[in-house]
């Protein structure tokens, strides 16, 4: 979770296959290098709504999200 406040995204698994052997548990899209094609990739709700709302509240004049 500390991560996540420093700035790393985390990424939604639903619909994406499962894969027991793989690093993160799903088979998420991937080079051939085998680093992650995040433009095919969303980010996961439960990631925006507690690390970036706060922060998008902090920023509004009034404190709250639309």
């Amino acid at each position: 979770m500390i991560e996540l406040s420093f700035g790393a995204s985390f990424y939604c698994h639903k619909g994406v296959p499962v894969t027991p052997g793989s690093e993160h548990g799903f088979d998420y899209p991937q080079s051939k290098s085998g680093i992650p094609i995040t433009r095919k990739l969303r980010l996961c709700r439960g990631y925006l709504n507690s690390i970036v709302g706060p922060r998008l509240a902090e920023m509004s004049a009034d404190g709250e999200v639309a």
